[in-house]
């Protein structure tokens, strides 16, 4: 404990505000003499307005999306401390959270050696060398779920042939192809183009090049780095032979989409992911709607409130209160 406390005193500045720090900002008095008053008028208003069921649901299950390895722990938390938290991790993108989990995830595995954590400062150092054991810790378990293209001592290139292979070779990057919430990417890039990715095994380096496909020529060419910038080719960090092999691909009229390459492989990843789009539409609908903000009954603004969950078994509500201060209308 007293190292951590130790610790918070080295930490940049901004990581040590809290709610209080900014609220005391708005005590003017030399004193702080109103700050007591104003924590608990704040404290009771925010409760008040939290505090709803489906929202704690959706509070955790957003936690649990973020964090998958802290699934459980977010269940005997109130809904004021689990929005704090939720606030506080809005600070940090999702996939650098993927990053940072994975990464710890690996190091107490013991699958990361001769690393020292306390000179690592930057998410590309994390992402590195977790593409390097994730590569080497794939053996043949998506043999069949990929085109290899090249396999030598420093690059691997490959033709994911389902989400699933796409999911682990596109790991730890931003491309909407290797997305676990939206398979319909991959599909749509796939089934009428070919895509392939690069990795550099020494250093853990990725680059996705895509084509579409129309008749027997190419179209569309692109690049694209790990955090899915679309890139100029010459800025690829690829050696010449793996541009030359890309280059070849092009140019053959024979060259297949992943689709026709992945056969019954591509089209069983198909259905696995139209059969999870069912079973999630199904549960809920979503919609639009107006929230009129009431102070004490008089109307004092609105706001667009886009993409409420609700129940499809119970027919919209002309008016709906789920906060005091809130009356919605126009759905």
């Amino acid at each position: 404990m007293t190292k951590l406390k130790e610790f918070r005193e080295t930490v940049p500045s901004w990581m040590k505000l809290s709610f209080l720090d900014a609220l005391q900002l708005v005590d003017t008095s030399k004193t702080n003499k109103f700050l007591p008053m104003l924590t608990k008028m704040v404290d009771t208003s925010f409760k008040r307005r939290v505090n709803d069921t489906n929202y704690t649901k959706e509070l955790i299950y957003e936690l649990e999306n973020r964090l998958p390895h802290l699934k459980g722990n977010f269940n005997n938390l109130d809904v004021s401390t689990l929005l704090s938290i939720h606030v506080q991790f809005n600070q940090i993108s999702f996939h650098e959270l993927e990053t940072m989990s994975e990464f710890i995830r690996m190091y107490e595995n013991h699958q990361i050696s001769n690393v020292d954590i306390n000179k690592l400062t930057t998410f590309n150092e994390l992402e590195s060398i977790i593409n390097i054991v994730s590569i080497k810790n794939l053996g043949k378990e998506y043999a069949k779920q990929i085109h290899v293209d090249l396999d030598n001592d420093k690059w691997l290139v490959i033709r994911p042939l389902t989400h699933e292979s796409s999911l682990k070779y596109g790991a730890n990057t931003k491309w909407c192809t290797a997305s676990k919430n939206n398979p319909y990417q991959f599909f749509r890039y796939t089934e009428e183009g070919c895509l392939i990715y690069c990795i550099n095994k020494e250093t853990g380096y990725k680059l996705a090049f895509h084509m579409f496909k129309e008749g027997d020529k190419f179209y569309d060419v692109s690049f694209w780095n790990s955090i899915d910038d679309r890139i100029d080719s010459l800025s690829a960090e690829i050696d010449f032979d793996v541009y030359t092999l890309i280059k070849e691909i092009y140019s053959d009229t024979n060259t297949k989409t992943n689709k026709e390459l992945g056969g019954e492989y591509w089209l069983k990843s198909y259905e696995n992911y139209r059969e999870q789009e069912k079973e999630t539409e199904a549960p809920t609908l979503r919609t639009n709607r107006t929230v009129r903000i009431l102070e004490n009954g008089n109307f004092v603004g609105e706001y667009e409130d886009y993409n409420q969950q609700l129940d499809p078994e119970t027919e919209l509500e002309t008016e709906v209160t789920v906060q005091t201060e809130y009356a919605l209308v126009n759905y």
